[in-house]
Order: structure tokens, then sequence, then C-alpha cells
């Protein structure tokens, strides 16, 4: 539009010169045949065109020649209207394209930043495939190191299942028998090769399976002999039947039990409980393994904090909310976290931090600098 608008303005310029030239041209044309003719000639020249124009403007009257003068005023008006309504639309114009240059300014910008942030992440991604590659190269060489070169790299709901009832038939806690890989099965898996000097890695070898098939399994719990009571008849009264003493069944399969659980893995007293109720004892059976397995409740908080510590990544806050879920009490939880040296992380907020006028004239130079890499 803007250039529309140029061209207009330009045609009007070009015929307004062309209309001078050509009027200009028509005088030195008459101006020539006059200076020819002569002196009698112009004269004569001069003579009629004085009579003409006489005539001409005789014939014309005062109220035509006032139509005529208002016509053209009206003209003249109505072409600075028009003037004034091009040039509002040549500055409305120039505005917008100077709003659409800033915009597409702008949308450059955030183009390269985002070229520079896809480029960014391609070279994290790669470094990332490297590590990855370096980390699996490791992983091979340690497990060639350790004679793991029969590694099962696929197992199926079968084998899983079959081995959650080995390792529960010997003592190691999977809980549910359900041929999935889950966190009670790796928990057991790793306590038995803590038993047996195997290398605690994450891989499941034929080598390992063949370890827990050749462990002697569980004994059978052998029934307690009820106490035949004694009875003793002086003259003809009878003595009452005496209640045997010692646990119970139930209770003493609950006691080897809870044994068994506390062999594979650390528990609290309340989850051994809850352990042991889930896995179909009574409540009362339950506290009585707990009441009589001569657990230190302190050393089992310790181990699991370790067991925590050596599979993942935790703080003070974390690790004791942890051991707060495994129903650990605060008292075994500080000693756990104190023997193993872990201290609580005290971290300020901005408003507890008091800056000096230096450090605000540091800070607000990175974050100059900043802006000016951003850019």
């Amino acid at each position: 539009m803007r250039r529309s608008i140029k061209a207009i303005i330009g045609i009007g310029i070009s015929a307004a010169i062309l209309g001078s030239c050509i009027s200009f041209a028509e005088d030195e044309i008459m101006f020539e045949e006059v200076t020819q003719a002569g002196p009698a000639q112009q004269k004569e020249t001069e003579t009629d065109s004085d009579h003409d124009s006489d005539s001409s403007w005789d014939d014309v009257s005062s109220e035509d020649f006032d139509a005529v003068t208002q016509e053209l005023l009206r003209e003249i008006q109505k072409m600075e209207e028009e003037k004034g309504q091009l040039e509002e639309k040549n500055t409305t114009l120039t505005e917008e394209n100077e709003k659409l240059e800033k915009q597409l300014k702008t949308t450059k910008k955030n183009l390269n930043k985002k070229k520079k942030k896809v480029q960014e992440l391609e070279k994290e991604n790669e470094e990332l495939k490297s590590e990855i590659e370096k980390q699996n190269s490791e992983i091979a060489e340690i497990r060639k190191a350790k004679n793991e070169t029969d590694v099962i790299e696929e197992l199926t709901q079968d084998m899983i299942e079959q081995l959650q009832k080995n390792l529960n038939a010997r003592g190691y806690n999977c809980g549910a028998e359900d041929g999935t890989m889950g966190i009670g099965t790796l928990k057991a898996i790793r306590h038995f090769k803590v038993d047996h000097d195997l290398p605690l890695t994450d891989a499941i070898t034929q080598s390992l399976i063949n370890a827990i098939n050749a462990t002697a399994l569980l004994p059978t719990a052998t029934p307690i002999p009820t106490p035949v009571p004694t009875v003793i008849l002086p003259t003809a009264t009878p003595i009452p039947t005496q209640t045997p003493s010692g646990p119970t069944q139930e209770q003493y399969n609950a006691l080897n039990a809870a044994v068994s659980l506390l062999n594979a893995m650390p528990y609290s007293y309340g989850s051994l409980i809850n352990q042991l109720i889930l896995d179909g004892y009574s409540e009362n059976a339950a506290v009585y393994a707990a009441n009589n397995c001569r657990a230190n409740w302190y050393e089992q908080a310790v181990l699991m904090a370790e067991y925590y510590l050596q599979n993942t990544v935790l703080d003070y806050d974390d690790l004791y909310q942890q051991l707060s879920f495994d129903q650990f009490s605060p008292d075994e939880i500080e000693y756990a976290l104190d023997a193993l040296g872990i201290e609580d992380d005290i971290i300020l907020d901005d408003d507890d931090i008091i800056y000096d006028d230096d450090d605000i004239d540091d800070i607000d130079d990175i974050i100059m600098n900043d802006d000016e890499q951003a850019y």
C-alpha cells in the first residue's frame, strides 16, 4: 500500500512537470513564429489576440466567472482533502510497517535463542549417550572380571516366580510369589548375595540361581508336644488338669518366620509385625514373634539406613522421612543417622541472607553479564 501511494504521488508530479514542459514548448513556438513574421505581423497578431481576448471576455458574465471560480476552489479543496487522507494513510502504514519490523526482529531473536537451546540439548544428549556407552562398557568389564559371563538377559514371569519360591523356601522373604521383580524380590536377592559373598550387582546369573538352589531349605517346624499333666489321686478328690506351658504352634511358627525375615533384610518392630500379619499370622502370634526374636531395633535402623544410602540418593530429611515410613521410632532414627555420620543440612532462604552494598553490586554485574550473553 505504501508503494502504491508513492507511485500515485510520483505520477501526479510527473504529469505536472509534463504539462509545464508542453506549455513552455507552445510559448516558444509562438514566439519564434512572431519573430519570423516581423514587426507588422507581430502587431497584427497582438491586435487580433487582444481583440479575441476582449471579445471572449465580453461574452463571459460575472455569474459564470464566479461559478467557475467556485468550482475551481471546490476542486482544490477536494484535492487538499484527498491529499490529507493519503498522508494520514501513509503515516498509518508507516507505523504498521515499523511495528511489523519490530515484531520480525523480536521473532528472529527468539528463534535464534531456541536454536541455541536446541543445539545445547543436542550436545547434552550426545554427552549422555557417550556416558551411557561408557557405563555399559564398564559394567561389561566388571561382569567379566567377576566371572559374571552367564547373565540371564531376559527373565520370564515363570522364571521369576520360581526364583521367588526358592528364595522364600530358604528364608529370604520376597513377599508374594507373583512373577514380578519387585522391591521385595530385589532386597531378598541382595541379602542372599551378601550372605554368600556373591558380587553385589543387579545381574541375575545362572550361577546365582544355582547357588540359591544349592542352599539348604529351612527346617520344617517341629510341633511342641503338649506336656502330659500329672494327676494325683488322693482319696477320691481329683486334681484339675494343668494348663500347657510355652508358645502355641502358631506363635512358634511366627517366631521362626520373624527370624528368617530379619536375616533377609532389616525391619522395625512395627513393620515386622505388619509383615507377619500379611504372611497370614494372627496379630497375637506376630506380636509374640516381634517381642521374642531378640532383635536390636536400633541396629535394624542402622542397617536399613545403610541400605537406602547404597541404593538411592537421599538427604537428611528424605532419609528421616523414609525411616519414619518404615515405622522406626524417632530415637531409633536419630541413633542410625548419628551412627552413619549424617548431619542435617541447613538451607537459608533468600530472606534470611543479608547482603552489603558490594554484594549487591556484584549480583547486578552478574545479572547484566547474563543478559548480554543471552542476546
